[in-house]
C-alpha cells in the first residue's frame, strides 16, 4: 500500500536561509512521520534578483519547484498561487517560509483529516517560538483535544484544495494580516470549521519575513489598511459585526463559544479568532 501522501507550498520573500531550512524540515518530517511528500512548491512573492538568483539555485540543489512573481503582491495572491499549482493535490500544507516542522508534524496532520473526515476547513500544527508554544496562551491552558476556531494559523495550514476553490480563495486584496481570517470565516459560512492540534507540529520565526524586508512590506500600514478592509466587508470589528456573530449564533449549540478576551480591539494588533469545542475527540499523541 503506498504510504499517506500530501503537496507542500511555501511562501518567501528575500528569504533563501528560511527556505532552506523549511525545505529540509519538510523532507525530515516526510522521512520521520512515514507521510510521503508528492511536491514542494516554492513561490517568491518580489525578491531582489541577487536573492531570486540563490532561490533559483537552492530549488535546483533541494529539489523543490519554484515559482516568482515579479513584484510583490501580498500574501494572498502568493497563497493562492500556490494552492492553484497544487490543485491535483488532496492535501495541501501551506508555510510561512519561517517555519520549521518537528518530526511528527506531518503524520499528525494527516491522521487528523482521517479521523475528522467531514466538515473541516484548515488544520493548523500548534506552534512554538524559542521553545515556547505561543498559541496555548490564548486558552489559559493546554488543550489535549484539536481545538475548534474561525480561521487557521496564518503561518502554516493544511487544507483541501476544492474547499478553497469553493469559497473563491484567498481575498487579495489583503496584502498581509487578516487573510486567514476573511478566509476562515468564509470557510465557516459552509459549515467548514478551521481546527488546531494540541501538540506542539512546528516551530516559527515570528515576523522574520517582516523584519528583515520592513522597507518594502510597510507591516504597520498594511496592518492599519487590511484592518480597515475587514471592517468594510464584514460590518464591524470581531466578534461584534453582525454577520460574525451569525456564525456564533450557529456554532453555539454545538459547544463553541469566544476565547478571546472582551473589549475593541487594538488598531495594531490582529484579532484573536478563537473558540474550544467542548466535545471529546481522540487526544493525537506524539
Amino acid at each position: 500500500m503506498a504510504p499517506p501522501a500530501m503537496a507542500v507550498g511555501i511562501s518567501t520573500i528575500n528569504g533563501t536561509g528560511r527556505v532552506r531550512r523549511c525545505v529540509e524540515s519538510v523532507r525530515r518530517a516526510s522521512l520521520c512521520g512515514q507521510v510521503e511528500v508528492s511536491r514542494i512548491v516554492v513561490v517568491d512573492d518580489g525578491s531582489s534578483e541577487s536573492k531570486l538568483r540563490e532561490l533559483r539555485d537552492l530549488s535546483q540543489g533541494l529539489e523543490f519547484e519554484f515559482r516568482e512573481h515579479r513584484r510583490n503582491l501580498g500574501i494572498s495572491a502568493t497563497w493562492n498561487h500556490i494552492i492553484d499549482a497544487l490543485m491535483d493535490s488532496p492535501l495541501v500544507l501551506v508555510l510561512n517560509d519561517d517555519i520549521q516542522l518537528r518530526p511528527r508534524c506531518l503524520e499528525m496532520l494527516y491522521y487528523f483529516t482521517r479521523w475528522h473526515h467531514g466538515a473541516w476547513g484548515t488544520v493548523s500544527p500548534w506552534l512554538a517560538h524559542r521553545g515556547e508554544p505561543t498559541p496555548l496562551k490564548i486558552t489559559g491552558c493546554t488543550p489535549t483535544v484539536p481545538q475548534v476556531a474561525l480561521s487557521p494559523c496564518g503561518a502554516a495550514f493544511l487544507l483541501r484544495p476544492p474547499f478553497w476553490r469553493a469559497v473563491g480563495g484567498f481575498d487579495e486584496t489583503f496584502k498581509s494580516f487578516y487573510e486567514e481570517v476573511d478566509f476562515g470565516l468564509r470557510l465557516a459560512q459552509l459549515g467548514l470549521w478551521s481546527y488546531h492540534l494540541p501538540t506542539v507540529g512546528a516551530d516559527h520565526g515570528w515576523s522574520e519575513t517582516f523584519i528583515e524586508n520592513a522597507e518594502m512590506l510597510k507591516p504597520e500600514e498594511r496592518m492599519r489598511d487590511s484592518r480597515s478592509y475587514f471592517r468594510s466587508k464584514w460590518g464591524g470589528d470581531l466578534p461584534s459585526a453582525p454577520r460574525i456573530q451569525e456564525l456564533f449564533s450557529y456554532m453555539a449549540p454545538h459547544g463553541v463559544h469566544w476565547l478571546s478576551p472582551d473589549g475593541p480591539q487594538d488598531a495594531m494588533c490582529e484579532p484573536i479568532i478563537w473558540a474550544e469545542c467542548e466535545s471529546a475527540a481522540p487526544t493525537i499523541s506524539t
